[in-house]
């Protein structure tokens, strides 16, 4: 083991030197060295660390609440904006130390978890200080979508259609925030993709727990240094939306009368995501053998399936009736109707 850890390091020094040559031939950009170079001092942190009997790395007692962290954070990113127009290398230091005295910080896995999320948050909170939310195609789509169904009252009359997505669950929700909230719908986005940060961490946290058996912090954050799933909580999509609630009734095993609408509004509101859940499931069965995964599993390749067949006949059917009623009205405009046939081939 000692062996391997120290050609470990060696290989994370090396690394990092070889995208020096490519920064100064201008193959990566300044941005991109430091973000290799900050990712490889992270990996190396806890090699270099002395550890104790056990193996772990030693913790250590921080004299402040952790929860100032994300304070500072806040007030270096406003400072430097106000005086650079953007942040700079000092930022990015002061955010990894952070991050770096937080995970080494002697407390719970619970307090570590809402101190990272909150440091995460506060990274992009200064960009609603300067535009208007929404971010994102996606995002104004759904906004938009909100913003009539708000208007109309009814979700059929609703003039926004997409073939993707064809229950509105995003947009819904947006609009029942609006209502319950009082917000604007475009700053729903802000309070939801906020929620979503805080979710995607606790869910993590007890999914991981659940499936090692140790309630430690390290799964949420690997998932908070990704940043995919950061962008998600300003660019929240109907993926997010479904992914949470899958993740839900796997972190949380909840009842039957729980666990089904969790899973029809999931499978309502991504299609894609829903396949890769049924796979997913089959496999942590596989794996596990538990009977309430494997209920769960027969839950949601019912909703699958039902929803599935309606979406298909609905298209089918939607579509070939368009068709007959544009024909009929057109006829009636007295517009020139043009069919098209199969092309004849003369051998």
């Amino acid at each position: 083991m000692a062996r391997f850890e120290n050609v470990l390091k060696i290989l994370l020094i090396v690394v990092p030197l070889a995208f020096v040559p490519l920064y100064q031939r201008g193959l990566i950009s300044l941005f991109g060295l430091i973000f290799v170079v900050i990712t490889i001092i992270l990996a190396l942190i806890p090699l270099l660390l002395p550890h104790n009997g056990t193996g772990k790395v030693p913790t250590f007692k921080i004299p402040i609440s952790l929860l100032i962290f994300s304070v500072i954070v806040y007030v270096v990113g406003q400072v430097e904006i106000l005086i650079y127009r953007h942040t700079e290398l000092s930022y990015l230091l002061i955010l990894l130390s952070l991050l770096i005295m937080t995970v080494l910080s002697d407390e719970k896995p619970i307090k570590i978890i809402i101190t990272t999320t909150a440091i995460v948050a506060t990274t992009f909170i200064p960009l609603y200080s300067l535009y208007n939310p929404p971010f994102g195609f996606d995002t104004w789509r759904d906004t938009i979508w909100a913003s009539h169904l708000l208007n109309e009252g009814y979700i059929t009359e609703s003039g926004i259609r997409h073939h993707a997505y064809p229950f509105p669950m995003v947009p819904l929700l947006y609009a029942l925030t609006s209502l319950v909230s009082e917000l604007d719908v475009a700053w729903t986005n802000v309070v939801i993709g906020l929620t979503y940060l805080l979710q995607l961490s606790l869910l993590t946290f007890l999914l991981s727990r659940r499936l090692t058996g140790l309630a430690d912090f390290s799964g949420t954050f690997l998932i908070l240094m990704a940043p995919l799933a950061v962008l998600w909580s300003v660019w929240y999509i109907p993926q997010v939306f479904s992914l949470t609630l899958f993740l839900t009734v796997l972190a949380t095993q909840p009842t039957t009368t729980l666990q089904i609408p969790l899973l029809i509004a999931g499978v309502f509101g991504h299609g894609g995501v829903a396949s890769w859940m049924v796979v997913t499931l089959f496999a942590i069965w596989l794996s596990t053998r538990e009977r309430k995964t494997l209920l769960t599993l027969l839950y949601l390749v019912v909703v699958f399936i039902a929803y599935a067949s309606y979406t298909t006949l609905l298209y089918a059917v939607s579509a070939g009736y368009r068709n007959v009623v544009e024909t009929i009205l057109a006829f009636l405009r007295g517009e020139k109707i043009i069919t098209s046939t199969a092309p004849v081939v003369v051998q």
